[in-house]
């Protein structure tokens, strides 16, 4: 049936009032999803924002800790903790495997349920350190002295290193163990970044930032320089070898000929 039919078996006022209220229909249509889209759009921004902020309070957050570290720790253990967060960790000295089985006979789980608990984890050392039980015993070991017996494992038999780690295990509260385990496992990633530790750095030492990512260039070893030599003195200066920090790249802010006329009248 053609719209004229329509028309003409209800009648032109009944059938103008349905043909405009169908336009009006489309109207509104058109409008709702527009409004929708802005509405999409400002809560896309929103949370946007909202992720920025909770960003900015985390790292806040972390950087008042190194900053707390930094004021009373040793500078033994200021060094360790630096080469920890710039990648200069320990390497991997016990498989994952047996860190399983230790972690078995530790807790008496069977290993179906621990690994089911590691899937939804998703952290190997984090799911080791909410099942096993916290002791009566603590440990008042500093961060150099751990990474120092960690070390002399590398000779020892497996039996040593399973009683090493679980008396570890027995000594620790649960963020302690899942420090050290992060350790053993040569995967030390804690959401901390190098550009993080440098900030807490420079609070502390009053350092420009730049200054401390060229100090902490090149190689170096809490073993072999001390906390005065890297941070406060720099005596690596003499080190041609020693990169600089990347950088990005910006933009001019003024012609090419007046930075060249200003450095000639300096």
């Amino acid at each position: 049936m053609s719209i004229f039919e329509f028309i003409g078996e209800v009648g032109v006022p009944i059938g103008s009032a349905i043909i405009m209220a169908f336009f009006i229909f489309l109207t509104l249509k058109y409008i709702l999803e527009s409004v929708k889209g802005q509405v999409d759009g400002l809560t896309g921004i929103i949370t946007s924002l909202e992720s920025r902020v909770r960003q900015m309070n985390n790292d806040m957050i972390k950087i008042d800790l190194l900053v707390s570290f930094f004021e009373n720790a040793s500078n033994s253990d200021k060094l360790w903790c630096i080469a920890l967060f710039s990648g200069r960790r320990p390497k991997r000295l016990i498989s994952t495997k047996y860190l399983r089985e230790w972690a078995c006979q530790e807790t008496e789980l069977p290993t179906w349920l621990l690994e089911d608990t590691y899937s939804v984890v998703g952290d190997l050392a984090e799911t080791i350190s909410l099942l096993t039980q916290e002791k009566k015993q603590t440990s008042t070991k500093s961060l150099t002295s751990w990474i120092a017996e960690l070390r002399q494992l590398e000779n020892e038999g497996l039996d040593e290193k399973r009683d090493f780690v679980m008396n570890a295990w027995s000594t620790l509260n649960r963020q302690e163990r899942f420090v050290f385990n992060k350790l053993i496992t040569g995967g030390f990633r804690l959401g901390v970044s190098q550009k993080l530790t440098i900030r807490a750095l420079s609070k502390v030492t009053k350092i420009d930032q730049f200054e401390l990512s060229l100090r902490l260039m090149g190689n170096w070893h809490p073993d072999t320089i001390s906390w005065n030599s890297l941070i406060i003195n720099d005596e690596r200066k003499s080190d041609i070898s020693r990169p600089y920090p990347f950088c990005l790249a910006y933009r001019l802010d003024k012609d090419l000929s007046l930075i060249h006329t200003d450095a000639a009248d300096e």
